[in-house]
């Protein structure tokens, strides 16, 4: 019996191990949502510093460094960052804590995500919380003094199971072991299937409707464990598979996410889904676009109401990556039914779209500038505008043009321009990208553009006072090493900007 026992405590650890793999690969991909949520430093660098996870130095230096307005975000990040290094599941005890989770909320959204791929997480996290007072096996384990400890599952409890038998020889005690491995093997196995079946989940929240399984993820989760040789080699090879799942490390924040569905593998474009679920964003490696719905039928899942269940990112359903996703635009855009030519003029996509009432061109409310008022029922773009107003317009020098007030009209002209070169970015580059390196040339364009969304933002928000502040920072774009491959010149620019404001 002495050899089982040890056999049994061998198998624990390994199990510890490759949960602890798992937890680790997951705390790497919320460290950037994490270091969101933490907006003051007590109690969480407190906790940190008496656990021992960080030294004095470092818990003043980073108290100091809080201090800096804007450095928050990044000053925890640097402390995930240097905790991580020497991690084990005792950091998630501590940062799911009763103490932690009240002070810091959002972290209870992380606590489930990482449920979500540890089912059984409570286990392997000493029981202190109140979900565990909801769970009779880790109820009685603490009555009888034999809670997990920190780091895995109770090598005390399966000790203290040991003595029991030998003392006792019963049958009844040998079952009872028995069934406490069988149990803590099921578990795992169910742990595995969670992660290596991710984009099969099943899960229903929120009112949604659970999509389709196929039938090889059916079968998995249907099949009889068996503790023989086989079974063995088969959850060898299951953790293998795991292993290189969770290794992925996504940047959930990046424009460009790689998503899976089934057999189909794609990349989100996220400033494409913002315009609408309606919008094909989701790009497949043979260059063909594809709408979410569409992406989600050709991976099999044709009778789902909700692709935010079988779209995966990073083994994850995009219904659990909400913060890192832009919000869809609610109900509303044009009265009648567009017809399938009717496209943005500025980014070339469907979705929800607002018809010029004098040109009838179609814009998406935020590709236009300054934004569509959806209210207004005879609406009228900024190039009609411009056109009506420019018939009788004198001619300047630039440097008088560039000192003068952004007042209306001068505003007006700017966001001509900044149309202008949106429309040349969004509608002839960004499509005709290249299959050969394309993650890597349209992360650069889609930089250009969210270069361009602050100085859009700015000039919404009248944050120029002067035409050269807005022309400063368009041309600073052009300077910058990352957007020589744009194919955006600071030549093109000067010729529109000397069109639009008439200079000699």
């Amino acid at each position: 019996m002495a050899s089982g026992g040890s056999d049994l405590s061998t198998r624990m650890s390994e199990e510890e191990k490759r949960i602890c793999d798992i937890a680790l690969c997951h705390f790497k991909r919320q460290k950037v949502a994490i270091s969101h949520i933490i907006k003051v430093t007590f109690p969480f660098l407190e906790l940190l510093r008496d656990y021992g996870f960080i030294n004095n130095e470092m818990y003043e230096k980073s108290k100091e460094s809080f201090k800096t307005p804007g450095s928050e975000t990044e000053v925890i990040y640097h402390v995930l960052d240097e905790v991580e290094k020497t991690f084990n599941l005792s950091l998630l005890e501590a940062l799911f804590s009763k103490d932690i989770m009240n002070s810091y909320r959002g972290l209870n959204d992380i606590y489930k995500i990482f449920k979500k791929v540890i089912p059984n997480i409570e286990l392997f996290l000493r029981s202190d919380g109140e979900e565990n007072e909801e769970r009779p096996d880790i109820r009685q384990s603490l009555e009888q003094g034999t809670a997990p400890p920190v780091n895995g599952l109770s090598e005390q409890h399966h000790e203290t199971q040991e003595i029991n038998v030998n003392e006792t020889g019963t049958t009844s005690d040998n079952n009872d072991a028995l069934e406490n491995r069988q149990r803590n093997e099921q578990c795992a196995h169910e742990s595995e299937q969670e992660v290596i079946d991710s984009e099969d989940s099943k899960e229903s929240s929120d009112g949604d409707v659970p999509p389709k399984a196929s039938s090889s993820a059916l079968k998995r989760k249907t099949g009889t464990m068996d503790f023989g040789n086989n079974s063995i080699s088969e959850r060898a090879k299951r953790r293998r598979r795991t292993k290189m799942r969770t290794d992925e490390t996504v940047d959930f924040e990046a424009e460009i996410l790689p998503v899976t569905c089934g057999e189909m593998v794609g990349m989100l474009i996220k400033r494409k889904l913002k315009r609408g679920a309606t919008v094909k964003c989701i790009r497949r490696e043979d260059g063909n676009w594809f709408t979410p719905r569409e992406f989600e039928v050709a991976g099999g899942y044709e009778k789902s109401s909700n692709w935010k269940n079988s779209v995966c990112c990073g083994g994850t359903a995009l219904k659990n990556l909400k913060e890192y996703l832009p919000e869809l635009p609610g109900k509303g855009g044009m009265k009648k039914k567009l017809k399938k030519e009717e496209k943005c003029k500025i980014c070339g996509d469907e979705g929800k779209l607002f018809s010029c009432s004098r040109c009838f061109s179609f814009f998406h409310k935020d590709c236009h500038i300054p934004p569509v008022e959806s209210k207004r029922t005879h609406w009228i773009c900024t190039f009609c505008i411009i056109k009506m107003s420019s018939r009788s317009q004198q001619c300047y020098s630039e440097s008088e043009v560039l000192e003068r007030q952004m007042v209306p009209e001068e505003k007006l002209k700017c966001e001509l321009l900044l149309l202008k070169v949106y429309c040349h970015l969004e509608s002839n580059i960004f499509p005709k990208i290249p299959h050969e390196n394309y993650f890597q040339k349209a992360s650069q364009c889609l930089k250009t553009l969210k270069d361009l969304d602050e100085i859009k933002d700015s000039l919404n928000k009248e944050c120029y006072s002067k035409v050269e502040e807005f022309v400063l920072k368009v041309n600073k774009i052009f300077q910058d090493p990352k957007h020589n491959d744009s194919d955006l010149t600071e030549e093109e620019f000067k010729k529109n900007f000397k069109d639009v404001f008439a200079i000699q």
